[in-house]
């Protein structure tokens, strides 16, 4: 799993809410360029990504995402979503949401749903 988060107590929170669900493997970026730099480098089967602009907005690193990887489970993550935005995002290939503040539980049901 990679977590793409710029805020470091977000991406450390989602990081042991994983472990805690008993994921391993766990890798994380600040921002969706070094996200990507990691994709080169290594498979992931999941991505939990901020759904706001950091480096590239966020609806272009989900294409890059899946032009790496069209099978890798995209899951984009936001504490304000907008509807527009979501459904962009689906309709581009991210499977699911995760409102933020998330908790265990609503990071276990995002991926199981995803």
């Amino acid at each position: 799993v990679l977590v793409v988060e710029s805020d470091a107590m977000d991406r450390s929170s989602m990081r042991q809410a994983l472990k805690t669900l008993g994921y391993g493997g766990i890798s994380d970026a600040p921002n969706h360029a070094a996200a990507l730099e990691k994709m080169n480098d290594r498979k992931f089967t999941h991505i939990v990504f901020e759904a706001k602009k950091t480096n590239i907005p966020a609806k272009d690193f989900l294409a890059q995402v899946l032009q790496i990887d069209s099978e890798c489970i995209a899951i984009p993550s936001s504490s304000q979503p907008n509807v527009d935005d979501v459904f962009d995002l689906l309709v581009m290939g991210a499977k699911g949401y995760l409102c933020k503040p998330f908790t265990i539980d609503t990071v276990e049901s995002a991926i199981l749903q995803a």
